[in-house]
């Protein structure tokens, strides 16, 4: 279930050992699928540890399970993203830095790194401030719709 006691979400986390890591990003895949099901109309892309009540730096996004994640380069660009979040209703306008370099543990237990740019960069933020305790509703600005989409 997915947590959205604002208490909870503004944790910080704290690092997770490797087996503690790998089971959590399970968990994690399986509430992110049944998230995905039971919210057909929305397009989930990643769901960190806080929001399934475990206060762990561990999060699955873009089909991968990030443990320990630890961003290493920034750009000092930045751009306004249009984000929404499991734990919280609608959407938020947020400005985020273009593009990170960043270092974490994967599932298989195999020490990673690369560079995230664009909407790839938005959603490594977004999961890393969850784990920071950081929400959107923190950092944005509520908007109705974002600028790209009709209305029905």
């Amino acid at each position: 279930m997915i947590v959205t006691d604002l208490d909870i979400l503004h944790r910080s986390s704290t690092e997770a050992r490797l087996k503690e890591g790998q089971d959590i990003g399970r968990k994690l895949i399986k509430e992110f699928k049944v998230f995905q099901e039971t919210h057909k109309d929305l397009v989930v892309v990643g769901l960190a540890a806080p929001q399934i009540g475990l206060n762990k730096r561990v999060f699955f996004a873009l089909g991968e399970v990030f443990i320990n994640p630890k961003p290493i380069n920034f750009s000092t660009n930045n751009s306004v993203s249009y984000e929404g979040c499991c734990s919280l209703d609608g959407c938020y306008e947020v400005r985020r830095l273009c593009s990170l370099s960043m270092r974490w543990i994967n599932g298989a237990g195999q020490l990673c790194h690369k560079r995230f740019e664009g909407n790839m960069a938005a959603i490594m933020f977004h999961e890393l401030d969850h784990l920071d305790g950081k929400l959107i509703s923190d950092i944005g600005t509520k908007v109705e719709k974002p600028p790209t989409m009709k209305s029905k």
